[in-house]
């Protein structure tokens, strides 16, 4: 049995679909990680509790969420 995405020898209409480049992922997640916290609840974290809910985020999501609550608990 072929996966969907292996071209069967036999079809002259098989397509493989590529994955999508690393830059767009990359923005996708930082969407999706920028909208799980929202900012009263943000600012409103310890860094520990932060830690806690950032474990599986992309390195950057992480950094940005971190600038983003410091900017907020500034602002006061």
């Amino acid at each position: 049995m072929q996966g969907p995405l292996t071209p069967d020898p036999l079809s002259a209409s098989a397509v493989v679909i590529p994955p999508p480049p690393p830059a767009a992922a990359s923005a996708a997640a930082h969407l999706i990680a920028s909208a799980a916290i929202p900012d009263e609840t943000l600012a409103q974290l310890s860094v520990k509790e932060l830690n806690k809910r950032v474990q599986n985020f992309p390195r950057e999501d992480v950094v940005a969420l971190k600038q983003r609550r410091r900017t907020l608990k500034n602002r006061g």
